[in-house]
Parts: structure tokens; sequence; C-alpha cells
């Protein structure tokens, strides 16, 4: 999403770089590019289990009491009004 943000308002950067195979030449070939990428994406995406798992316990499901009933006016205009230009909303809303 930052990418496409910064696409649009032109602060793009290139982060496409030279590829290299295996033994350490660069790759011209579009094809080849995309072949040493699909081998680097299969070594690591291709791993076994491991062996000795860990044993990461359960979390016990919490009754929370949240509130859905729906947003009023009055609260959007107070939560609009706490706003500054800059700055994140979730910074300035506050309960």
């Amino acid at each position: 999403m930052q990418r496409i943000t910064s696409e649009i308002v032109g602060k793009r950067s290139k982060t496409d770089g030279p590829v290299k195979d295996e033994s350490g030449r660069l790759l011209t070939d579009p094809d080849k590019v995309n072949e040493a990428w699909a081998t680097h994406f299969e070594k690591l995406l291709s791993r076994s289990s491991p062996a000795d798992p860990p044993d990461i316990p359960s979390t016990p499901l919490l009754n929370l009491a949240v509130d859905i009933e729906a947003t009023s006016r009055g609260e959007i205009l107070k939560a609009a009004t706490k706003l500054n230009s800059g700055k994140s909303s979730g910074d300035q809303i506050a309960a």
C-alpha cells in the first residue's frame, strides 16, 4: 500500500535490483531472472516441519464487553474535532 501511495504522490524509488544466479553471475534475461526468483522462494518456503516443535500453550478465550452499538453522530463529531492535521487519527481519539 505504501508503494502505491508513494507512486501516486511521485515519490517512488526503484526497488528492482540486479539478480544473480547461484554462481554469482548477473542475470539479464527476464526468463532467467524469474527462474532465479522461483528457485530462491522454492528453497525458502519448502522446509520440512521441525523435529521438535515448540510447545505453545493455548490462550483462553476472553469475554470482553465490547460495545457493538452504532456510533452516534455526536461521537463522530467529537472524535473529528480532536484530530490535528498531520497526525494519525489513532493517536488523537481518546475514550
